[in-house]
C-alpha cells in the first residue's frame, strides 16, 4: 500500500459514500449532481425534509447550503463517516466499491445518534445532540457548546449511573436558547417532553435566573421512566431530573406543589400506575435541613400518606441535594439503601419527622 500523502478518489467511490452517509440521497440527471440531507450539520428542523448538501462531480466538490461546508470529497467522507484517510485509501486500493443504483433513495438509513425532525417535533428549534460525535466536531469551537459539555462533566452527568441517553442544546430557540435541554422519554423510548436548565451560558440575565423551563403548552411526564427496572422494588421520585441520575430507578417529576389536590399531571399518574402493583414509591426531595420548601413539602407528603426520604442531619446540613453530594464525594451512584434506611411514612413517620426537625 502506498504511503503517499495525496491520492486520487474515483468518482464511483465518492458516489457510494455520498449515498452511504447522506440521508435521502438523490441523483439529478439533468446536471449530473447529487444532493442529500447533510449528515454533518443535520439541517435543523429541515433534516430529512430538505436536501441542501450537494456533490458536484464536475467541480470535485461537496457543498452544504445550510452550514456552508465546502471541501473536496476526501475531507467530507472522513468527517461524515468518521473514517480515517488510511481506511479510505485501503478501500479504494482493494476496489471494494461499485456504482450503486442511482435511483435508489436511502430512506431506510438508521442514524442511531440522530433525532429525526418530524412535523410534530417535540424538541426546541435547531437542536444539537450533545452525544453526537459528528455534531460535536462541527461545533467544537463554539463556546456555548463547550460550556455545556464542561457543565455536564463537572456535574458528573456523563458518568452518573442513571443518566439519560443524551442531553441536548439549542443555539437558536427563542425560549430555550443556550440552556441544557433534558429529554423526558416515555416507556417506549420516545421523547414526549423536555425541560431546559440554566447553566451560565445565556446572556439574558432573566433566562439565567429561571432555573428550569418546561416545554410550552405540554403536560409534564416522568423523567427516566424508560429506565425503571423490575429488579428493584422501589421507585425513587425526585423533583429535579439531575438528582435522579444518581440513583438506580430514580425518576423525576419536574417539580411538585403537594399542597394542591394533585401533585402529578394526568400523564405522570398514568405512567406511574403501571408500576404501582410491584413497586414502592419513595419521595426524595432536597435536604429538609437546608431548604425551607423541601421541609414543608415533606410534611405535606407525609400527611398525605406518602413515603419520604429524610436526610440524616449530619449529611443534610452539609449538602443541599444528591448531585451536590455526589460531586463532593466524586460518586456516580448513591446506593438505594441510603434512601430506604432513612425513609419515613405513616403517622409514626410524621411524628418522628416533627421531632427530628424540632430544632432545625
Amino acid at each position: 500500500m502506498t504511503t503517499s500523502t495525496s491520492f486520487s478518489i474515483p468518482k464511483d467511490y465518492v458516489i457510494k459514500k455520498f449515498y452511504e452517509y447522506g440521508y435521502g440521497t438523490q441523483y439529478i440527471k439533468s446536471n449530473d449532481t447529487y444532493h442529500c440531507s447533510c449528515p454533518i450539520c443535520l439541517e435543523g428542523k429541515s433534516f430529512g425534509k430538505k436536501k441542501r448538501c450537494w456533490y458536484i462531480p464536475a467541480k470535485d466538490l461537496i457543498y452544504c447550503h445550510n452550514c456552508g461546508w465546502s471541501s473536496r470529497p476526501l475531507k467530507w467522507i472522513m468527517q461524515a463517516g468518521l473514517i480515517s484517510r488510511e481506511d479510505i485509501q485501503r478501500e479504494i486500493e482493494e476496489g471494494e466499491f461499485s456504482i450503486i443504483n442511482l435511483d435508489k433513495k436511502r430512506l431506510d438509513i438508521d442514524f442511531e445518534n440522530i433525532i429525526k425532525c418530524q412535523e410534530d417535533e417535540i424538541l426546541p428549534e435547531n437542536i444539537i445532540d450533545l452525544s453526537n460525535k459528528l455534531q460535536l466536531d462541527y461545533y467544537k469551537a463554539n463556546s456555548v457548546i463547550n460550556k455545556a459539555l464542561n457543565y455536564i462533566k463537572s456535574r458528573r452527568l456523563d458518568t452518573a449511573v442513571n443518566r439519560p441517553k443524551t442531553f441536548f442544546i439549542s443555539l437558536k430557540d427563542r425560549t430555550h436558547k443556550n440552556r441544557l435541554v433534558i429529554p423526558f422519554y416515555d416507556c417506549n423510548g420516545k421523547i414526549i417532553f423536555y425541560q431546559s436548565r440554566a447553566f451560565g451560558a445565556n446572556i439574558d440575565d432573566y433566562m439565567e435566573d429561571v432555573k428550569y423551563l418546561s416545554k410550552k403548552n405540554s403536560q409534564k411526564s416522568i423523567f427516566n421512566i424508560d429506565k425503571v427496572s423490575d429488579d428493584i422494588e422501589e421507585i425513587f421520585l425526585f423533583e429535579g431530573p439531575i438528582d435522579s441520575c444518581f440513583v438506580k430507578n430514580g425518576v423525576a417529576v419536574g417539580g411538585i406543589t403537594p399542597s394542591r389536590e394533585k401533585s402529578l399531571t394526568d400523564i405522570q399518574e398514568e405512567q406511574l400506575d403501571y408500576f404501582r402493583m410491584n413497586h414502592r414509591f419513595i419521595w426524595v426531595l432536597d435536604s429538609q435541613w437546608l431548604d425551607d420548601a423541601s421541609y414543608e413539602k415533606t410534611r405535606i407528603l407525609l400527611e398525605n400518606g406518602e413515603s419520604v426520604f429524610v436526610w440524616p442531619e449530619k449529611v443534610g446540613k452539609r449538602f443541599k441535594d444528591f448531585n451536590e453530594m455526589c460531586m463532593a464525594g466524586k460518586q456516580n451512584e448513591v446506593p438505594k439503601e441510603c434512601i430506604v434506611n432513612n425513609t419515613l411514612s405513616g403517622e409514626a413517620g410524621l411524628l418522628k419527622y416533627k421531632l427530628l426537625m424540632k430544632n432545625r
